[in-house]
């Protein structure tokens, strides 16, 4: 490569005169250079003490190694070069283990490029650090969301807000949580906060949009108990949807979908929607007994659901054999992802897992055991090699 020659003419200039600003920019993007073409080759160690010289000469004579180090890491991070980013991360935090915006950024960094884990490690030293990392505590209030820890997420929300209450990220993310909790009302007050905030908040503003079609949802649950109320639009299924799953409201969804279908069969036969296949999975899960409605299903109901959510793939099946008779292989792979995904998920637990199915009558039994066979028999039919 020419840039060990550039670097060394580079670095005679800089040592004759270290203050010699064109000289160290040149310096640094030669580095730079060099080291994203060894990391293009995978010789990444190298890569890394290449990177480990760019920063170097990034930043003023004034600042600390450590300090330019992270700067430089974010300038590698806002391009999208997550790995030499990391690299300047981590050298900083070698240098100073105390320098909580370097773990911070780090953090960030490891989430950019997937993973999740080793970033909540991350923000969670950085708020050990240094408790008023506003940043670092939204971040948590996210990742921690995503990963199904949703009390964690709520409190490091509340102290972002706290730390900062006049972030409108902040009030969406705390939102964010607290709809995932069941905390409707509190999510929409977090939500009109955010707007409030920055009126141009667009994701903002639809989230606020939508956690009030659930909340108006939420309040017609009694009148669809007593027939009283129906969803008539893909909108209010959505949002009493999520609701009802969130707050595990199995029964209660399972009838809201069959009273919806009778009401427009238009609703199942959609299979971008996913309808028919949720509704299933509603009947499934209440049929096992699980769920939070204030009068569980009795044995006879349970049967009833179980045959319903038959009724239900039954019919999902029978219109993913039609679409993959296009041949076309987008549909194949459509129908062949769908179909794993149904052997695998456990909300049809009850109707597909020895355990469960040994408990069921002899012919509910036979009629669960043939439909994975013939589910299985589409699924080698979409996987075949052409």
């Amino acid at each position: 490569m020419w840039y060990g020659r550039a670097a060394e003419a580079l670095q005679r200039v800089v040592d004759h005169d270290n203050h010699h600003a064109t000289a160290r920019t040149f310096l640094r993007n030669t580095h730079w250079g060099r080291a994203a073409a060894l990391d293009k080759l995978a010789r990444h160690a190298e890569a890394a003490d290449a990177w480990q010289h760019a920063a170097e000469f990034h930043g003023s004579g004034q600042m600390r190694f450590e300090e330019s180090l992270n700067n430089f890491g974010v300038v590698l991070r806002d391009e999208g070069i997550l790995a030499g980013a990391a690299v300047c991360f981590r050298k900083a935090i070698e240098l100073d283990p105390k320098y909580a915006l370097a773990v911070y950024n780090l953090g960030v960094t490891l989430r950019a490029d997937g993973k999740l884990d080793e970033a909540v490690a991350k923000y969670r030293e950085a708020v050990r650090l240094d408790p008023g990392q506003a940043d670092a505590h939204d971040q948590l209030c996210w990742s921690l969301r995503l990963q199904g820890k949703l009390d964690e997420a709520v409190a490091f929300g509340k102290e972002a807000v706290k730390l900062k209450p006049g972030e409108a990220n902040y009030h969406n993310s705390l939102a964010y949580a607290l709809w995932d909790q069941g905390q409707l009302d509190e999510a929409i007050a977090e939500f009109r906060e955010a707007v409030r905030l920055d009126p141009q908040f667009a994701a903002a503003s639809a989230n606020l949009a939508e956690a009030e079609l659930m909340a108006a949802m939420r309040d017609k649950l009694p009148a669809l108990d007593k027939g009283e109320f129906t969803p008539r639009t893909t909108h209010e299924l959505r949002a009493m949807d999520r609701y009802c799953k969130i707050k595990k409201l199995f029964l209660a969804g399972a009838r809201m979908y069959a009273a919806a279908f009778a009401d427009d069969p238009k609703l199942a036969d959609d299979l971008n929607t996913f309808n028919r296949y949720n509704a299933a999975c509603y009947a499934a899960l209440a049929a096992a007994g699980v769920g939070n409605d204030e009068l569980p299903p009795d044995p006879t109901q349970k049967a009833e659901l179980r045959r319903q959510a038959l009724t239900w793939l039954r019919a999902d099946l029978e219109a993913r054999a039609k679409q993959l008779e296009s041949d076309r292989p987008e549909d194949r792979k459509t129908v062949g992802q769908w179909l794993r995904h149904w052997r695998q998920d456990s909300d049809l637990a009850g109707l597909r897992d020895g355990a469960e199915l040994a408990q069921l009558p002899d012919d509910e039994r036979q009629a669960c055991r043939k439909l994975w066979a013939d589910v299985q028999t589409l699924l080698d039919k979409a996987e075949a090699t052409k």
